[in-house]
């Protein structure tokens, strides 16, 4: 039985905000890189993480939602899987695969690969708080120590957020584009600039730096894996990198089968050493608020969730 870590990525959004704390000139540099990130199994010399075979099957579970039915999220999620489905068959066979599964589904290590909608009970397991109740939606990648990825679940935030899929224009979260951020998650991409946070800086493809999120060319900013949005401008098209970044992890010639099933193998897939640690693989699509930190704490929005460490 494999070792396994256990990464988390979470979408997070807040309004933008009109009351800027200052107003600074920047000028980008011209020569910006442009590049992915890939997730890895640690902060520092981690393994890049990614499947082991060129199709993974997600789940999705019924959101028990009056604003976003079974069908709407499912046709999302295929949508969304068939954005990288196309990106992949440009260079390789990568794919998608989605479909309905019936019973309520959890984000644990049990053989599947589940969307799950939380209209109650968000970001926690039983009485305890496991990550940013503010967040829009989370993504748990499970992988053992060579970087192989085995089972991934998304979790959307439908209890503190409005969702919808887009088609009657409100400014409501759009669920594909959401959707579509986070199977680049489960693909291994990891946001492709860097958040701050006190945090270990990300190296990307062209073993550089990542580019620091604020300010960036709109190039970065075009990317689906870049970690700002807003309600009503969700993105749901790939920018080049996010293309570079599937063909670079998923060339030609991968075993075709599809990892994942329909229904819960009733138990965890691996348990990992008592001296591992699960790493939240933790950076948010938000939407920039510029107000100051006081502000922020008092209007209680939607916050950036940092990384950080839990023992299993």
């Amino acid at each position: 039985m494999p070792s396994v870590l256990v990464g988390r990525r979470v979408w997070a959004a807040a309004v933008l905000a009109s009351h800027l704390f200052g107003v600074v000139a920047i000028l980008l540099r011209s020569t910006e890189a442009r590049a992915f990130v890939q997730e890895a199994s640690s902060w520092t010399d981690g393994k890049p993480l990614s499947w082991p075979s060129g199709c993974v099957l997600m789940a999705v579970s019924d959101p028990r939602s009056d604003l976003v039915s079974w069908d709407q999220l499912t046709d999302a999620a295929r949508a969304a899987g068939e954005t990288w489905t196309q990106a992949g068959s440009s260079c390789g066979e990568f794919r998608f695969a989605v479909e309905k599964a019936g019973g309520a589904l959890q984000a644990r290590g049990d053989g599947v690969n589940a969307i799950i909608f939380r209209t109650a009970g968000y970001c926690r397991s039983g009485d305890k708080l496991i990550c940013d109740p503010l967040s829009m939606a989370i993504t748990w990648l499970y992988y053992g120590d060579d970087g192989r990825l085995f089972e991934a679940d998304i979790e959307i935030n439908g209890e503190a957020y409005v969702w919808n899929d887009g088609a009657d224009g409100t400014a409501m979260f759009d669920i594909q584009a959401g959707v579509t951020h986070e199977m680049g998650h489960v693909l291994g991409l990891d946001h492709n600039c860097y958040e701050g946070m006190g945090l270990p800086r990300p190296v990307d493809d062209q073993g550089v730096p990542a580019v620091i999120c604020e300010p960036v060319s709109p190039e970065v900013r075009a990317s689906i894996m870049y970690p700002t949005d807003s309600p009503s401008g969700g993105r749901r098209a790939l920018a080049a990198d996010d293309v570079r970044g599937i063909c670079a992890l998923y060339p030609s010639g991968l075993d075709p089968t599809c990892r994942g099933g329909l229904n819960p193998d009733g138990g965890c897939c691996a348990v990992a050493p008592r001296n591992d640690s699960r790493t939240p693989a933790a950076g948010c699509l938000f939407a920039l608020l510029f107000l100051i930190a006081s502000m922020r704490r008092r209007s209680r929005g939607p916050t950036l969730t940092s990384r950080a460490r839990r023992d299993r």
